[in-house]
């Protein structure tokens, strides 16, 4: 199934002097991560991207990086595990199961689970997932919007994934090429603020990205507008997740990912399933502890305000 992976790089570009800063510190972080990025100038960053505005003054390219759909990511790990004969159950989970300091399994809405091990990875909700004798997982929502347009005409949709700073907002805008004849999707994101578990978008919100995304990619006026999005953002104190084993047998949790989720889904993957296997432990297992908050070895919390700067490797 094609998930939409592209590997051709992001661009990053400012408008004002004060973005133009905040691209700066984003490049230094990039590449103290070890990644690749080539530095732009006015005149460059548009040879690199046409759709640019005018109005851009620099940025760079990080050639390395990409960007994947995480809607259709979803659907074909859900047919992959289907084809490898994994049991789908569409409930809600309600209550881990617990006899002692055992697990025994899971009660959902449509029924009880049977099982020695489960995984909490409930994103936002996971809190909401009772566990007799667990203490509560510090998991809150982060509220967020996104939108959808789409472009007949592939001249107007960006040939990257275009990243910037518009006022010193954050805004990114990723281009989902389609097949030939049919439109490509343009997806504009993201607002971040403390809402709790609000489900429905802001004039607000929509109005921002809309004008932030205009001004960096001028091009996007032509675009039919087709979706508001909105997701909750499972956030912890520190901006780290959690993922290892929660102090009760046979309980592990994976969660508080924030906005990093589908990028980090196969680290998390793979250090579940070491978890549940039985592997030896790493150092990432005490950076990710879910224990961690209980022994007083959290990190200073970071804002999550509506103009939070993140990493390149977000989109």
């Amino acid at each position: 199934m094609d998930v939409g992976l592209r590997l051709d790089g992001v661009l990053v570009a400012g408008v004002r002097s004060d973005d133009m800063a905040l691209v700066g510190e984003l490049a230094r972080a990039t590449t103290a991560l070890g990644s690749e990025i080539r530095m732009l100038r006015s005149n460059e960053v548009r040879t690199v991207e046409p759709l640019l505005s005018p109005r851009a003054r620099g940025g760079f390219l990080a050639p390395g990086e990409g960007a994947v759909d995480p809607r259709r990511l979803l659907a074909a790990l859900a047919s992959a595990c289907r084809a490898l004969g994994v049991q789908v159950i569409d409930g809600r989970a309600h209550e881990v199961v617990v006899t002692g300091s055992r697990v025994e399994g899971l009660e959902t809405s449509e029924g009880r689970v049977v099982a020695s091990m489960v995984v909490v990875a409930a994103g936002s909700w996971s809190p909401q997932v009772d566990v007799p004798g667990a203490p509560r997982l510090p998991v809150h929502p982060v509220f967020g919007e996104s939108l959808r347009l789409s472009q007949e005409d592939p001249r107007m949709v960006p040939s990257h994934v275009v990243r910037g700073y518009v006022n010193g907002r954050p805004i990114y805008v990723v281009p989902r090429l389609a097949p030939r004849g049919t439109p490509s999707e343009i997806v504009v994101g993201a607002t971040s603020s403390e809402m709790g578990f609000r489900h429905d978008p802001t004039a607000l919100g929509v109005h921002d990205l809309l004008c932030d995304a205009r001004t960096l990619v001028p091009a996007l006026d032509e675009a039919t507008f087709c979706e508001v999005s909105v997701g909750l953002r499972p956030a912890t104190p520190d901006n780290l997740p959690l993922v290892g084993r929660a102090g009760i047998d046979g309980l592990v949790v994976a969660c508080g990912h924030h906005r990093n989720g589908v990028l980090l889904a196969p680290l998390t993957a793979d250090a579940v399933a070491r978890i549940v296997c039985g592997g030896e432990s790493t150092e990432l297992d005490d950076l990710l502890d879910p224990a961690r908050f209980a022994h007083g070895r959290e990190k200073t919390s970071e804002p999550t305000g509506r103009a939070q700067t993140a990493s390149v490797r977000e989109v």
